[in-house]
């Protein structure tokens, strides 16, 4: 499990990463917008799923 929860966390610093070199490069504010709130929702994302993940060991190894 944790191998999995270090991928997702590698991930998402992957997702921000490339959201803050995207932004330093875009001109346009609609696409820097959308892009922050993709990187947003991704990291929402990431986080349920990792909960979601850890609570499925847990069961299973319970």
């Amino acid at each position: 499990m944790p191998v999995i929860l270090e991928l997702m966390a590698l991930s998402v610093v992957s997702l921000w990463g490339v959201t803050l070199a995207a932004t330093a490069f875009l001109q346009r504010t609609a696409v820097k917008i959308w892009l922050w709130f993709l990187s947003i929702a991704g990291t929402l994302a990431t986080v349920a799923l990792s909960e979601t993940v850890r609570q499925s060991v847990a069961a299973a190894f319970n």
